[in-house]
């Protein structure tokens, strides 16, 4: 599996296999808008995509996880709202109710769904995950919250799916020249 881009502003990946000793092209699809729509659509096509995108001894990190990777949250109180939504690492629970397992504030992202007509969406991250995974993922805040919070230094490590040896997703969405 194979993502570039961007080029000319699009992203495009290409499936590859090996059929005796040489690589074959088996599935080629470009001129996405963003990264996280050509991973979207990559993960379709190669099963095991979201099984090394969501390595099993880092639970925080995931699939979905990564298509927020760039973005910037602000820090808000969940609104007064009869509802609730979780933290996209751990599944925490962010509302307004009154109970011990429930946290009121988190860190908040506008996120656009990579599904090609331009939904938007809320995505959640709890107050303990955010400084865990903020240099990993490449979240950015508002100057006036950057300041106030103390975050933790990435930590290098590699992710194993069967015969297939990656480095960290990061390297999905990296700019090839």
């Amino acid at each position: 599996m194979e993502l570039s881009g961007p080029r000319s502003g699009k992203y495009e990946f290409r499936v590859w296999h090996l059929i005796g000793k040489s690589w074959r092209r088996e599935f080629e699809q470009g001129d996405f808008e963003s990264c996280s729509r050509a991973v979207v659509v990559a993960a379709r096509k190669v099963d095991w995509l979201g099984q090394v995108l969501t390595p099993p001894d880092e639970p925080l990190l995931s699939y979905h996880l990564e298509l927020l990777r760039g973005l910037t949250f602000r820090f808000a109180g969940y609104p007064n709202v009869e509802d609730h939504d979780h933290c996209r690492a751990c599944w925490a629970k962010i509302s307004d109710f009154d109970s011990p397992e429930v946290q009121h504030e988190g860190y908040l992202t506008k996120y656009v769904i990579p599904n090609g007509a331009g939904e938007t969406q809320d995505d959640w991250i709890c107050t303990d995950c955010f400084p865990k995974l903020r240099n990993q993922m490449r979240w950015q805040l508002p100057e006036a919250q950057s300041r106030s919070l103390k975050t933790t230094p990435p930590v290098p490590r590699l992710v194993e799916h069967s015969d297939i040896l990656a480095p960290d997703p990061s390297f999905l969405c990296r700019s090839f020249a």
